[in-house]
């Protein structure tokens, strides 16, 4: 991906996160056929101004595309699956760049580690509201117009609901996957369950480099 001047690698992905491609893919495509809507994977890109991701799927509705392109402009519904380390840039960069384009109507993050879906909706009035979906549900998208379960999301994997996370003081909190707590033992993770900071590492999954001296900014 190109973001901000800066290039960033993306690895692969694990066996979950490509189940949970197809399946949404798979539906999506059902649903679009014959109508004007196009079903693209993460190997097609999304141009946002001068920047370039790889969304897990995307839907174009009415964008004309010649066989020959290699980018859309027009989104209309947008998919992230995430896993322990893209999931912050999907919630929170991506999220942002994603809400600035005009024509998009809907994004979706998909949790791979548990059962678990959040979707941002535009309004008609152009805000967005957040809906949030945990182990089952049916999710209306606009575009196709159709209905996404939970279970058609996760068919094939055996992926648990998500947690109640206690913390050290009493009381509990719900699963937050947007939730960046400062310091994550405070969520009562055993040794080991947080990756230790890699100075290799951009953060995203990836290493990153810019076209021109500079550091790279924090993201």
């Amino acid at each position: 991906e190109y973001v901000g001047g800066y290039v960033y690698t993306m690895v692969g992905a694990n066996v979950g996160h490509h189940v949970i491609v197809t399946n949404v893919q798979v539906a999506l495509h059902l649903a679009a056929r014959g109508g004007a809507c196009r079903v693209f994977r993460e190997s097609f890109r999304l141009r946002t101004g001068d920047d370039f991701y790889y969304p897990d799927v995307m839907v174009v509705c009415g964008e004309t595309l010649a066989p020959h392109d290699t980018a859309a402009r027009k989104p209309c519904l947008l998919v992230e699956v995430r896993s322990e380390s893209t999931g912050r840039t999907d919630s929170a960069e991506k999220r942002q760049a994603y809400q600035r384009i005009p024509t998009l109507r809907a994004y979706l993050r998909i949790d791979s580690r548990y059962r678990a879906v959040d979707v941002d909706v535009r309004l008609a009035d152009g805000t967005w509201e957040l809906r949030r979906f945990e182990n089952g549900g049916e999710i209306a998208l606009p575009c196709p117009a159709t209905v996404l379960t939970l279970d058609q999301i996760y068919e094939g994997l055996d992926v648990p609901p998500p947690p109640l996370r206690r913390l050290k003081e009493p009381g509990a909190v719900p699963y937050d996957p947007d939730a960046i707590p400062d310091d994550a033992d405070a969520y009562g993770e055993a040794d080991g369950d947080v990756d230790a900071e890699d100075p290799c590492s951009d953060g995203r999954g990836g290493e990153g480099w810019k076209d021109t001296p500079g550091d790279r900014p924090a993201r």
